[in-house]
């Protein structure tokens, strides 16, 4: 195959395999996508070069349509998740005051503590960053130290992160030439 013809079929049977098992995993797994940041680099560095023939420029017209169909799928699970106001692994457990009388170093979080998280969570997904007021109310509700409150709300805003695709990574995907 001429020019990059090659590298970006192997792209998109790699995006098309990605597609196929997002399809398949259900909405309450968590879905990584491997090697899907190696592609977008790949793909910069084939449009860096402007040499691209037609062929290849078909092959990225594809490859935008593959990757903005994952990219949406990848939004409406979230939204699936976060709108429930829950996340799947986590079951609706009225709150009830832990007996527990070690400290819970190192362990999960009950989980009817984790269900009013994930409920304040939900309620300010727009800007899921805690206020005083928020981390006093969290912490009479859950019983949790304000470093655990915190902690976990910046490795859930993480975690939800990473089910997102960038925007530059969007859109080094969205590029079907090196000039639009």
């Amino acid at each position: 195959m001429p020019m990059h013809q090659e590298e970006l079929t192997d792209i998109y049977i790699h995006l098309k395999d990605i597609l196929k098992t997002l399809s398949q995993t259900p909405v309450d797994r968590e879905f990584y996508a491997d090697g899907l940041i190696n592609d977008m680099i790949k793909i910069k560095e084939i449009l860096e070069e402007n040499s691209i023939d037609e062929q290849s420029s078909l092959i990225l017209s594809m490859i935008n349509q593959i990757s903005e169909s994952i990219s949406k799928i990848l939004n409406l699970r979230y939204n699936l998740k976060t709108r429930t106001r829950i996340d799947f692994e986590d079951k609706i457990i009225p709150h009830t005051l832990s007996t527990q009388s070690e400290p819970n170093h190192g362990k999960r979080l009950p989980k009817e503590t984790v269900v009013i998280l994930n409920e304040w969570y939900a309620d300010n997904i727009d800007s899921p960053y805690l206020s005083k007021d928020d981390i006093s109310y969290l912490m009479s509700k859950t019983h949790l130290r304000e470093s655990q409150i915190k902690n976990w709300a910046s490795n859930k805003r993480r975690k939800k992160k990473e089910d997102y695709i960038s925007p530059r990574v969007f859109q080094i995907l969205s590029t079907n030439s090196p000039h639009t």
